[in-house]
């Protein structure tokens, strides 16, 4: 589902249509962002460059399946851990993780913003 956006590679694709996953510093950054995007969708300028569409929420999907996708995604791109705030952060994902945030989270009905995500997690705190 991720490939016909963002490439079968993860670097994107010549028409821009989403940023590249591989070296997202917020998608790779603590899972809670990668989540939440997932979630409720992103919006918005990334890094200072705009494009065609917002991504779409994919919380009609099952927490095993969100985790999944996050999973895959953070392992294949970043590797097994994750430098964060505090130390390293597995790149997996447990649908228990989704399942907090989705509750938590649960009266968001729209899509998040990286200004919203830098404002929760400032850069200081992440990689």
């Amino acid at each position: 589902m991720c490939s016909p956006c963002h490439g079968g590679d993860g670097k994107g694709l010549p028409t821009n249509a989403a940023p590249a996953l591989r070296g997202a510093k917020h998608v790779n950054a603590d899972k809670e962002i990668a989540i939440r995007i997932l979630l409720n969708g992103l919006k918005g300028p990334i890094e200072g460059k705009s494009y065609p569409s917002e991504m779409a929420s994919m919380k009609e999907n099952s927490d095993e399946w969100i985790a999944s996708v996050i999973s895959y995604i953070r392992y294949e791109f970043v590797g097994t851990s994750i430098r964060v705030a505090n130390g390293r952060q597995s790149a997996v994902v447990q649908p228990a993780d989704v399942k907090a945030l989705r509750e938590q989270y649960s009266t968001v009905n729209t899509a998040w913003t990286i200004d919203a995500f830098d404002n929760l997690f400032p850069p200081a705190n992440r990689n």
